[in-house]
């Protein structure tokens, strides 16, 4: 026997105690192409006329909208997988919003100033920062809705932790 092997009999590799969860990664993907499907159908048919095809298409998108609180579901799972036995709540705060929060003021203000230089009507620089606010505080603009609603999440996930455990 060679001295690697037996090595590895007295120590052997530790394997991770959590078990990865394939149907979780299936399920999130599934419900991001919904979400974006969603979101995809929305722009073609606001160029499309009001005529049979587009009531046909509005229809038919409104079978996909269980994936918006599928993938919230499944963003909740993924987070109490992840974090319910841990109880460092400023470092979970600290890692989620700064990994969420300063993306989401960004793309808002960067996508307003876009809309500026193209033209859009709904923007300009005279109440920027009225427009700013409103967007950002209700996520009403560019699909950011998620995002806040996710903020949201996290702002009450160490109550909803706290409950499950009592």
């Amino acid at each position: 026997m060679k001295e690697d092997d037996s090595l590895k009999q007295i120590n052997p590799p530790k394997q991770s105690q959590r078990t990865h969860l394939h149907e979780i990664d299936f399920m999130r993907i599934f419900f991001t192409f919904g979400v974006l499907f969603n979101h995809t159908v929305n722009k073609f048919t606001l160029a499309m006329s009001q005529s049979e095809t587009y009531y046909t298409v509005r229809t038919l998108r409104v079978m996909f909208h269980y994936t918006r609180m599928g993938f919230i579901f499944i963003s909740g799972v993924v987070l109490t997988l992840t974090y319910f036995n841990r109880n460092d709540w400023p470092a979970f705060f600290k890692k989620r919003f700064n990994g969420s929060l300063w993306p989401y003021l960004t793309w808002n203000g960067l996508l307003m100033l876009l809309m500026i230089a193209l033209g859009n009507t709904d923007y300009n620089f005279s109440n920027f920062g009225n427009k700013y606010l409103t967007l950002v505080m209700h996520g009403s603009s560019f699909y950011m809705y998620y995002m806040l609603l996710v903020m949201q999440l996290y702002l009450l996930f160490p109550l909803v932790v706290w409950i499950f455990k009592k």
